[in-house]
């Protein structure tokens, strides 16, 4: 706003199945992507990401994730073998001044032995 820059985060609730580490094969992040400014900040737009492995405690560093310049509508925002872990969070977050519409996240991934 102004001259601040608007930060845009979603946090999602911990992944448990059981007590059981939980295997990520991939997470798909969908927003409305493919409207943003042709030219200057913002025309080529990332997200960062960053995971948890116990339930929000601590933190990995920022993954860049690009969303897709202007007509890539269909971009898959997507980031493959996240890894294993108990209670596995996930943690986006926008600062580009973009539309931020979020529209949903698939995850792909399978629950351990143990």
């Amino acid at each position: 706003e102004w001259e601040n820059i608007l930060r845009y985060e979603i946090t999602s609730a911990p992944l448990d199945m059981e007590n059981k580490d939980m295997f990520t094969g991939s997470l798909e992040l969908e927003f409305q992507q493919g409207v943003v400014p042709l030219s200057g900040q913002g025309s080529n737009p990332v997200l960062m990401l960053d995971w948890s492995g116990d339930s929000g405690m601590t933190w990995s560093n920022s993954l860049n994730v690009p969303m897709g310049k202007t007509g890539q509508y269909s971009k898959k925002t997507r980031v493959n073998r996240i890894g294993a872990a108990h209670g596995r969070q996930f943690r986006v977050a926008i600062t580009d001044p973009i539309r931020r519409t979020f529209i949903r996240a698939i995850w792909d991934g399978f629950p351990g032995l143990k």
